[in-house]
């Protein structure tokens, strides 16, 4: 069974706020939190507004039964992005491919302007029984305007930026202020200057995450917004799994696009195959591991995923003109990685 439910009934709210933007929906300063009834599970929405017209929504839940809550959505200007901390989600918009995003990923949306008023269906798929915890943050044109960031005009008047999509996983540095973030909303004095300022961190570190899906001149042409993100999600699954890496053909489906187009993207992106990008990030790693943190030879080949020693040891030599094993005896010394 799904439960099928609005926004505004899952929340009690009138109807001119029941709105898919949570940052349309008034709270006051100190924030308002709101508590999924039990009939759907438990768990709270928490929105507090922030400097500079941004906003910050958090949801922690768990929903008995698959549940799918839609709302109907004017498109509007503001920028959001969310970070997925627990659990995942399926956003859905009216005339868009569906929209995935699982533990530590991100998504970026910003809808676009419309000429009429006719309102897009919007809905976010929850799956039952899974706790999921999902921040939010709002950027009103207003901010995004004040900001001192040339690449911001870009996202803000280009409509390669317009839509919905997986933005790629979040660095670990990201996760820990998101988190951070998490714990201050549930103190019983909340810091609404601390808040502000993690979330000028979030931004900050979504920013980058947005800079990989820029690509110059006619690079950016050939592929949707959508598709790099799967590219630079793709990268990050192998780095963060160097050492039980997934088949070409899982990790396609993992990120939710075709092998072919992780191929051709992946040379596109990153001038190289995504088997060549993977070795080239275990060597480095391996270096890392041997010359910076006293790792021995055999114990860094294995933690990066090279089951061959001698094969490991030719190829390091090869690329960085030292032997594992003389690196080890001389870490100061080292030749740097190519670049």
């Amino acid at each position: 069974m799904k439960n099928r439910v609005s926004i505004a009934d899952l929340f009690g709210l009138p109807p001119e706020q029941a709105r898919f933007d949570t940052s349309e929906v008034s709270a006051p300063a100190s924030g308002k939190v709101w508590q999924i009834p039990p009939r759907y599970g438990q768990g709270r929405v928490f929105i507090v507004p922030l400097l500079g017209d941004a906003s910050l929504a958090l949801m922690e839940s768990t929903f008995i039964e698959d549940t799918e809550i839609y709302a109907n959505v004017v498109a509007q200007p503001n920028l959001s992005f969310t970070v997925c901390l627990e659990g995942s989600l399926v956003n859905v918009t009216a005339g868009r491919k569906p929209v995935r995003v699982s533990r530590h990923e991100t998504l970026f949306a910003r809808y676009p302007s419309m000429e009429s008023r006719t309102e897009s269906h919007v809905t976010s798929h929850f799956k039952g029984g899974e706790r999921g915890c999902f921040l939010t943050i709002h950027l009103s044109p207003n901010w995004l305007e004040a900001a001192d960031e040339a690449f911001l005009h870009d996202v803000l008047g280009n409509s390669f930026w317009h839509g919905v999509y997986n933005s790629g996983l979040a660095s670990q540095w990201m996760l820990g202020v998101a988190r951070e973030v998490v714990q201050c909303t549930h103190q019983p004095r909340m810091q609404w200057h601390y808040l502000s300022a993690k979330v000028l961190e979030l931004w900050s570190q979504q920013l980058e995450l947005l800079r990989k899906l820029s690509l110059p001149g006619a690079a950016a042409a050939r592929m949707k917004a959508s598709d790099l993100a799967c590219i630079h999600q793709a990268a990050e699954i192998l780095v963060s799994e160097m050492r039980d890496p997934p088949t070409l053909i899982e990790l396609a489906w993992r990120v939710g696009i075709n092998d072919n187009k992780l191929k051709s993207g992946f040379r596109l992106v990153y001038g190289t195959s995504a088997f060549s990008f993977l070795q080239k990030q275990r060597l480095q790693r391996a270096r890392q591991l041997i010359g910076e943190e006293g790792i021995g030879v055999m114990q860094a080949a294995q933690m990066v995923g090279f089951r061959s020693p001698s094969h490991f040891s030719a190829i390091f030599k090869e690329t960085f003109g030292v032997s594992p094993s003389g690196l080890s005896l001389m870490p100061d010394t080292a030749p740097a990685p190519p670049s």
